[in-house]
């Protein structure tokens, strides 16, 4: 639904208030990534994985220059975390 303000493809910011640190870093990196829908696979990451891999991963997803990215900014985030998870089990 829209406001009269809103056009039909604007979304709203995700009006939610965390209650943990990985809530709070789930919102910032959804937020910054420009993906609040994607709010809940961001919060099972940061629960379930070191702050500082997110960290690294999110900081290097948005740093990456543009035209280096294949799919989007989110997709490269999820990878990096994946890769730098297993990099730290080896």
């Amino acid at each position: 639904m829209t406001t009269k303000n809103q056009s039909p493809k604007e979304t709203r910011p995700l009006d939610y208030h965390p209650r943990t640190d990985a809530d709070r870093l789930a919102l910032q990196i959804a937020r910054g990534l420009g993906e609040e829908k994607r709010f809940p696979e961001y919060r099972i990451i940061c629960e379930n994985r070191s702050e500082e891999i997110i960290r690294k991963a999110y900081d290097r997803a948005i740093n990456t220059p543009v035209e280096k990215i294949r799919k989007s900014r989110s997709a490269l985030f999820f990878y990096l975390v994946n890769k730098y998870t297993h990099e730290k089990k080896d």
